[in-house]
């Protein structure tokens, strides 16, 4: 019994040495190595980069790309409001969770906004996870590579934990980095996407071009991994008397009115908190306020984060507004 649990044990450990580099190998022959394009925006290894400059703000912005294109530095500047703005590119309760955890003793924000997209409460985010497995961070490298698994791991998905085992190779053994952008004043600008400061994204100026068909009747599912960490979230945030609020971003009519059964999703997110649909509150145009099927152009961003501004103030979760 004891040699066939030392040859167990020994085949394991083989198989562990000879699957990394055999794996790494595989994705070099397949160009895996390969650098972004350089129209190619990495904005959220830069919004990480820029992070530690920022201590004691008063509103924290947590989300998908509905959160990093929505909230405008610049727009709560004008009511001396000192803002971060955390979201990412199909960002989930997951991620935010994680980041949450490590950034919210340094950010020590007054208020956390947490903007949750219908269509990803369903899913385990391995789209969020292989963004931030992809970007190479300046700062606490070890730390950040332990919650890059941690994400990976969350998924339950063989591609993203691959994918990270590839990259921790790259960046550790091979101390290969992607290419760096800078900043020209506040922002950084490159292809059609405009980085500015504070973590926001700004697009060029576009329109929708609408298509009422494109959409067929969706049906809005939250599983129970999503629902954990945004539990894990609010528990955080009430321990540390943070005023949190939970909110929805304004689309397109045609991709809101697909949601078959927006009234119970809505009473679901309503029991973690204040939660305001600003679908409800805002009326915008669908060609001209927004860029594509379910992001808001800049004149869309100007009126939310206006009305944003009062219903805050409203709430007292500020204590003055221009």
């Amino acid at each position: 019994m004891r040699k066939f649990l030392t040859k167990t044990i020994l085949t394991l450990v083989l198989l562990t040495i000879l699957y990394i580099p055999t794996y790494c190998v595989m994705f070099m022959l397949m160009d895996a190595t390969k650098e972004p394009p350089p129209e190619t925006l990495r904005t959220t290894e830069i919004k990480f980069n820029e992070i530690d400059e920022y201590k004691d703000i008063d509103i924290l912005f947590v989300g998908s790309s509905h959160s990093s294109r929505s909230f405008d530095p610049r727009i709560f500047s004008q009511h001396n409001l000192k803002t971060f703005n955390i979201g990412t590119s199909s960002q989930t309760c997951m991620q935010s969770w994680f980041i949450i955890d490590r950034y919210i003793n340094s950010l020590n924000p007054k208020c956390v906004i947490i903007d949750l997209y219908p269509d990803l409460m369903n899913t385990y985010g391995e789209e969020s996870a292989i963004d931030f497995i992809t970007s190479d961070f300046d700062h606490d490298l070890a730390t950040w590579e332990w919650t890059k698994l941690k994400m990976a791991m969350c998924t339950k998905n063989t591609n993203v934990i691959n994918k990270w085992i590839y990259r921790a190779f790259r960046r550790h053994i091979l101390r290969h980095k992607n290419q760096r952008q800078t900043f020209t004043g506040n922002e950084i600008h490159i292809c059609h996407d405009k980085y500015i400061r504070s973590g926001f994204v700004e697009k060029d100026m576009e329109y929708y071009d609408l298509k009422p068909d494109y959409r067929i009747d969706t049906t809005c599912r939250c599983n129970a991994m999503q629902m954990m960490f945004l539990d894990k979230t609010i528990e955080l945030l009430k321990k540390r008397g943070i005023n949190y609020l939970l909110v929805e971003a304004p689309v397109p009519s045609v991709l809101y009115k697909s949601y078959d059964n927006h009234d119970q999703y809505s009473a679901k997110i309503s029991e973690y908190g204040t939660f305001i649909d600003y679908n409800t509150r805002l009326t915008l145009n669908d060609s001209l306020d927004f860029y594509d099927s379910h992001h808001m152009n800049q004149n869309g961003v100007v009126k939310y984060d206006s009305l944003l501004i009062r219903d805050l103030y409203e709430l007292k979760y500020i204590s003055s507004v221009k």
